[in-house]
This record gives structure tokens, sequence and C-alpha cells, in this order.
């Protein structure tokens, strides 16, 4: 099993000390148990390092370590997203809204089945325009 790590991660903006996060033992086997099940202690490791190298929680959903094909790849959720976005002072809020297969949107989704499709719109202050992202619930 892995060491206690620490990493110092230097902002590059102000030259200042941004974080220091340290996962304990416990932490470590807790991750190994749940969200890293079938991870190597080295991909372990390398994840806990890109966590702290980028200020994210992996206990709070702010980042996922996942296997596809047999290659690790790290993935931001929302969670992250949203608090890195709010971190800058740009962020405005999201709108988010479903729709059926027939492409009609609404912004409250009550159908006992599941939309068709997702849509976010992001809003940066001082942008006249949302950054849209939309998925169809079958690519998940």
């Amino acid at each position: 099993m892995m060491d206690e790590k620490s990493l110092e991660v230097v902002d590059k903006k102000t030259g200042e000390l941004s974080h220091r996060k340290q996962f304990n033992p416990e932490q470590v086997a807790l991750l190994k148990r749940t969200i890293a099940v079938d991870h190597t202690d080295d991909e372990l490791q390398l994840f806990l390092a890109f966590c702290n190298s980028k200020g994210l929680d992996p206990f709070s959903r702010e980042v996922y370590s996942i296997k596809r094909k047999g290659k690790l790849t790290f993935q931001m959720g929302i969670d992250g997203l949203r608090g890195k976005a709010e971190s800058t002072g740009e962020y405005d809020g999201t709108e988010t809204f479903w729709c059926n297969e027939t492409g009609q949107w609404v912004d409250v989704w009550t159908a006992p089945e599941p939309p068709y499709a997702a849509k976010v719109l992001a809003h940066r202050k001082g942008c006249s325009t949302p950054f849209v992202g939309i998925a169809k619930w079958s690519e998940y």
C-alpha cells in the first residue's frame, strides 16, 4: 500500500502556494476499496497526484479515475467543474433543459421515462452568449 502523500502546488499567476492536500492512509485505503477498485498502487498514486495538482477532491465527486479498455483517464465531475468555474469569479450560473425524442426542450422533466437529451447553458460574466453542452441519454 502507498505511503501518505502530499504535494505542494504553486499558483502560476501569483507564485503562491495554492494547495497542500494530504491523503491519509485511511483515505487512500477507502479510495482503493470504493472509487479506484481496479487500480494498481501506482495508478492510485498517479490519480492522487492529479487530484493534488488540480485541487480536486475525489470524495466530493469533483473528479473520477476511470479505466477504459485498460487505459487510465481522469475525468472531472460536474461538481469539480462548477467549483473551478466559481473560483474564477466569472461564473454566472447555468440553465438546464431536457427534451423528448421530438426535440421539444423543457426546463422540468416530468415524464416517467428518461429524457432523450439534456442541454446545459453555462453563463460567464461579460459574455453575451452562453456556452452550450448537449448530451443524449443513450450516450450514458
